[in-house]
């Protein structure tokens, strides 16, 4: 998930564009996967854009819709809650750790 909001200084050369920049890729060019979610957040809001094939029934839609909704609520409350920080190993970009190396790590500063 990209946060666009540390990229922008608000520079004439710098600032992001305000009209959307069209499709990634040629609407004729198949699609690797039926359902493409690109996800950024941008002046502190979560801005998701989903892209389905045109014959997606309006259920199926209306069901992946409050699912996501339901999940996003969930995860949300959830960080609320959280009053201890999370580390993860992107938290570690200087360095090489595997996911082991990290809990290992973490597992003896508990100790």
């Amino acid at each position: 998930l990209g946060q666009l909001d540390t990229m922008t200084t608000a520079t004439p050369f710098t600032a992001l564009a305000p009209e959307p920049t069209g499709p990634d890729t040629s609407p004729t060019i198949p699609r690797a996967h039926l359902c493409e979610i690109n996800a950024a957040i941008q002046n502190e809001c979560l801005k998701i854009h989903i892209t389905l094939p045109p014959n997606t029934p309006e259920h199926s839609l209306q069901s992946f819709a409050t699912t996501l909704h339901n999940n996003l609520n969930s995860l949300t409350k959830s960080a609320k809650q959280n009053t201890h920080k999370t580390i993860s190993k992107s938290d570690f970009t200087q360095v090489s750790l595997s996911s082991e190396e990290l809990e290992d790590i973490l597992d003896s500063l508990d100790s």
